[in-house]
């Protein structure tokens, strides 16, 4: 008759039990990870969106509302948005609008460029009379 040996498992001294503190560990060192990566891309924005500044002067021609936003037009048919911006931290846009008056020339800090298949426009920043 053979005899068969039987196999006991032991725990390995390496393993780590499946505890909520096992998981909270594992879990907060992503969450820094994903904030370091959040943080960089935040600041690279930063730095291509103030790239894209200039300062112009607009005869405003006409102001519109819709339901995307506000939007002027100026002597020369171009249209711009005034909106707040989370990546600039600028939120003044109802201010600046409302400080517009058609007729009027300003001086105005512009970022961005129209890009048509993405329904962008150049968006006013501020604006002061010239």
């Amino acid at each position: 008759m053979t005899k068969s040996k039987s196999i006991v498992k032991t725990p390995s001294s390496t393993a780590q039990p499946d505890t909520i503190i096992h998981w909270y560990q594992r879990i907060s060192s992503w969450i820094g990870v994903v904030g370091i990566v959040v943080g960089i891309i935040v600041i690279i924005v930063q730095l291509i969106l103030r790239l894209y500044h200039k300062t112009i002067y607009i005869t405003i021609r006409e102001k519109m509302c819709s339901v995307r936003g506000k939007y002027v037009t100026d002597d020369k048919d171009t249209i711009y948005m005034v909106e707040d911006s989370f990546w600039l931290m600028f939120y003044e846009s109802a201010e600046v609008f409302g400080r517009l008056r058609p007729g009027t020339t300003y001086r105005a800090r512009v970022f961005g460029k129209r890009i048509p298949f993405l329904g962008l426009f150049p968006t006013i920043r501020s604006v002061a009379p010239s």
